[in-house]
């Protein structure tokens, strides 16, 4: 019934179902859905990174190569199982880089709601979630070249130690540098997943001007 009041609410503009439900109702949840995506596409998941890793480390390449003058937008459409595994690859909404001391299940407790989490799937899997990498290029008296932002919805998600640039950006090289050391760090998916066809590829292409971008 909670679902449907989130359906019917961008049917319809509004449901009844949502005034059954008391606050602390909405607030378990939500829990429940983070819980979810954190075991199955999260940090709980060892897996996660080297699944997301393909997707950002292709679109930053084509931020890295591509000047003022040529496509402005690049879209790439999917479902809601992969928003949490870019998360995971970009290292962003990770409790480890604001608490000293963490571990999986004090994160995201199975017994009790942890309220000071920063894991929450409703931040980053709204209903029409969307996840940018915007590349600004400044000439001002205080910055001077190109930079990477990350926008999650429509709101800027500064990235962990890499966000010197205007408007909570990165400097573009910079930023290939965090995504270098963040894709060193796992895996590829098909080793990660231990898949025995030889035929299965780490690699996410992207057609471009007269070129395939293999990363």
């Amino acid at each position: 019934m909670q679902e449907l009041c989130g359906y019917e609410t961008i049917i319809r503009g509004n449901s009844r179902f949502c005034g059954i439900f008391a606050p602390e109702e909405w607030l378990s949840f939500e829990y429940y859905f983070d819980i979810r995506y954190y075991y199955e596409l999260g940090y709980g998941n060892n897996l996660s990174p080297s699944l997301g890793m393909p997707w950002v480390v292709a679109s930053s390449a084509l931020l890295s190569r591509t000047s003022v003058n040529d496509q402005h937008l690049y879209i790439s459409v999917a479902h809601r199982q992969m928003p949490p595994l870019i998360m995971t690859a970009l290292g962003l909404y990770n409790d480890s880089e604001y608490h000293s001391t963490v571990n999986i299940n004090s994160v995201i407790p199975l017994d009790k709601i942890n309220y000071q989490r920063v894991w929450k799937s409703s931040d980053f899997i709204p209903f029409l979630s969307q996840i940018a990498l915007e590349r600004l290029n400044c000439k001002s008296a205080a910055y001077n070249g190109s930079f990477v932002r990350v926008l999650v919805g429509s709101a800027p998600k500064p990235l962990p130690r890499c966000a010197s640039g205007p408007g909570a950006s990165c400097p573009l090289e910079q930023y290939m540098d965090y995504v270098k050391n963040r894709n060193d760090l796992f895996e590829d998916f098909s080793k990660a997943c231990g898949t025995q066809n030889n035929d299965i590829t780490s690699v996410l292409s992207f057609f471009w001007k007269d070129d395939i971008f293999n990363i």
